[in-house]
């Protein structure tokens, strides 16, 4: 995903009755290792998931 969004890197909570900034909250849930890369514009979230077969 990449979006012009918040230079930010703190996972923080929505506000009550917010619709949306779930986004990382879900990603550092699920993943086991992530992180943001600025780019110009916005910035990209990478995200990696250990798969066990």
């Amino acid at each position: 995903m990449t979006a012009a969004r918040s230079t930010s890197r703190e996972v923080a909570a929505p506000e009550d009755g917010s619709d949306s900034g779930r986004g990382l909250l879900i990603v550092d849930a699920l993943a086991d290792r992530w992180a943001v890369l600025d780019r110009n514009p916005g910035k990209t979230v990478r995200a990696e998931l250990d798969l066990l077969y």
